[in-house]
């Protein structure tokens, strides 16, 4: 940050796996709690993308902290929606998203808790507990189950799986607000309420970081609530 007190001097990072690979793992590619090499969907070892995998993310933190890195953060990949066939049971083509209950979630969350427990037993091993070591577990993103009513009422997904006849999100059109209040706009632009608690703004050209007018519509919208004239989608 420019604004960092006394700026950066004496400061040294790594940067990407192929520098904090031979620190932490010297003899080899880290691997993840299976014993799988971490690698991208080519196949590269390094940090799979956006969507990693539990087992993935805890078996790099685990390798880290062994290695003496005395704090570690890790990002795993959202639990409702389909991660594929392998983890939920489900085909993507048949669901790509779950709503609570269903089987693909229920069987993706059993996933889940088996790689934390493998996480946390590993780390037992080699001295690290909760007795000397803060966890801190939270959600990136506070994502809200948007859609109809579960099938059959009764369901619990536990004894009985749920499903859905409608799975969406809520959005809205905001060009009349902000078109007028954003300098330099050259088109309609959208601002669009997923199932997560951010609001996506997506103007070209538009400065938000250092745009008043921006700034403001955006602090605007981050108030707004769902009317009886949201748009609906399935």
């Amino acid at each position: 940050m420019k604004d960092e007190p006394g700026g950066y001097n004496g400061f040294t990072a790594l940067y990407g796996n192929v520098n904090v690979q031979p620190q932490i793992s010297p003899t080899g590619p880290v691997k993840d709690l299976d014993g799988n090499v971490v690698a991208d969907s080519h196949g590269n070892p390094g940090f799979p993308g956006f969507d990693p995998s539990p087992s993935q993310t805890l078996g790099y933190l685990a390798t880290m902290l062994e290695a003496g890195v005395p704090v570690v953060y890790g990002y795993i990949e959202d639990a409702h929606d389909n991660q594929g066939q392998a983890i939920s049971g489900v085909s993507t083509s048949t669901e790509q998203t779950f709503g609570p209950g269903q089987a693909g979630y229920v069987t993706q969350l059993k996933a889940f808790n088996k790689a934390f427990g493998e996480f946390f037993a590993r780390l037992a091993k080699n001295g690290i507990t909760k007795n000397n070591t803060l966890f801190i577990i939270t959600a990136d993103e506070n994502d809200h189950f948007v859609g109809g009513p579960p099938s059959p009422a009764t369901c619990d997904g536990v004894t009985t799986p749920c499903t859905y006849a409608l799975k969406g999100q809520i959005g809205r059109r905001s060009e009349r607000g902000i078109r007028h209040r954003v300098r330099g706009c050259d088109a309609v632009p959208r601002a669009q309420r997923q199932s997560t608690d951010l609001l996506h703004h997506r103007q070209p050209g538009a400065d938000f970081q250092h745009d008043p007018p921006a700034r403001a519509g955006s602090r605007r919208d981050a108030r707004l609530r769902r009317g009886p004239g949201a748009e609906r989608r399935h």
